[in-house]
């Protein structure tokens, strides 16, 4: 909103009419309509700039909750590895096994 935005909202109100000396009701009447005027694209705005904010805190925890599911899996393969790579010993291997699907579990609910 710019000066011309606002002397033409002035002049819609009809503030322009009305002033010092002139009718004092009647002005602020005229001048609590101007007000209005003015604060309806800003009260628009802000509506918008809210929704935005709400927008962009969901797609905030969506991204969080798929960084925190793809920490767990590499974690998980990581378990995973060195399973395999203690298959001659079964307890460990056994130990990486459980380990890995503890971890999955973990993004169950």
């Amino acid at each position: 909103m710019n000066r011309d935005d606002i002397i033409k909202m002035a002049r819609d109100s009809g503030m322009e009419l009305y002033g010092l000396g002139r009718d004092r009701t009647k002005f602020v009447f005229i001048l609590e309509r101007f007000a209005a005027l003015v604060a309806e694209p800003l009260q628009s705005r802000i509506k918008d700039l809210y929704r935005q904010i709400d927008e962009a805190e969901k797609r905030l925890d969506e991204q969080y909750a798929m960084g925190m599911e793809a920490e767990r899996e590499a974690c998980a393969k990581l378990a995973d590895k060195y399973a395999k790579a203690n298959e001659e010993n079964d307890n460990m291997a056994t130990a990486f096994i459980h380990l890995a699907d503890a971890i999955r579990a973990r993004g169950e609910k």
